[in-house]
């Protein structure tokens, strides 16, 4: 009887780990979409802020003035 508690409990905790990799492994992913959205986010600001500025540093006025 106590053999067959045992297997029983070895089977349960196998399949929680199971659970518990598969759970981890959907979390890790969710993270790394989140920081790449937030990577290309902070990228396209970057870009936006140099345009702004331009080559000569004043291309959104410059572009008003002409």
């Amino acid at each position: 009887a106590r053999i067959k508690e045992l297997e029983r409990e070895i089977r349960e905790l196998r399949q929680a780990n199971e659970i518990l990799k598969k759970a981890s492994a959907y979390f890790a992913l969710a993270e790394l979409v989140l920081w790449n959205s937030w990577l290309l986010r902070q990228k396209g600001a970057a870009a936006r802020h140099r345009n702004l500025r331009g080559s000569g540093g004043g291309g959104v006025v410059r572009s008003l003035v002409l």
